[in-house]
C-alpha cells in the first residue's frame, strides 16, 4: 500500500510473532502471489512450497474432492509456508521502506466509528494505543472476525 502512495498501518491482537514450533502454516492463492509479484515482493516467498494439487478428505480419511491447481489459475502458485515466515518477510520489507509503515502487536481493535467529517475511527482495546483516524479499515481476522462485528 505504501508504494502505491497509501498509508497503511497493521495492528495485531497477538503481543508477538508465534514460535515456529507452534506456527501453523496457510496458503497463499494465487491472486495473492501475483500481487506480491507485483509489488515487487516475490523473494518474500522463496521458502515457500509449491502446491500442484488441493484434496479434500471426509472424516474417514477418504478423499471427497479437490482440484488441480494448476488448472484453475493462470495468475501464479498456490503456495504453503508458515504464516511467521510470511509475517517476518513482510516485516522487513515493512523496515526496508522509507514511507513509514508501522505493524503493532499487541494492539486489538476493540471499536469502529465511520465519520464523515474524519473517516474511521479506531479505538484499541485496553488503550494499548490512542486513538486513530483512517480513511479506510479492513479486518482480515479471519471466520471469527471481531472488526466485522464492530462494523
Amino acid at each position: 500500500m505504501q508504494r502505491l502512495g497509501v498509508g497503511c498501518d497493521v495492528f495485531d491482537l497477538a503481543p508477538a510473532l508465534a514460535r515456529a514450533d507452534t506456527d501453523e502454516g496457510i496458503v497463499l492463492p494465487s491472486n495473492a502471489t501475483k500481487i506480491l509479484s507485483d509489488l515487487g515482493m516475490s523473494h518474500t516467498l522463496r521458502g515457500a512450497t509449491k502446491l500442484e494439487t488441493w484434496d479434500i478428505f471426509g472424516s474417514d480419511d477418504k478423499r471427497i474432492g479437490g482440484a488441480d491447481l494448476a488448472a484453475v489459475s493462470a495468475e501464479g502458485d498456490f503456495l504453503s509456508l508458515r504464516s511467521t515466515e510470511l509475517i517476518k518477510a513482510l516485516l522487513k520489507e515493512c523496515s526496508r521502506d522509507a514511507s513509514g509503515a508501522a505493524i503493532r502487536m499487541a494492539a486489538g481493535v476493540v471499536g469502529i466509528e465511520v465519520n464523515a467529517a474524519e473517516g474511521v475511527n479506531v479505538n484499541f482495546k485496553g488503550g494499548s494505543l490512542p486513538p486513530r483516524s483512517y480513511d479506510v479499515v479492513v479486518g482480515a481476522d479471519g471466520v471469527g472476525s471481531k472488526v466485522r462485528e464492530l462494523g
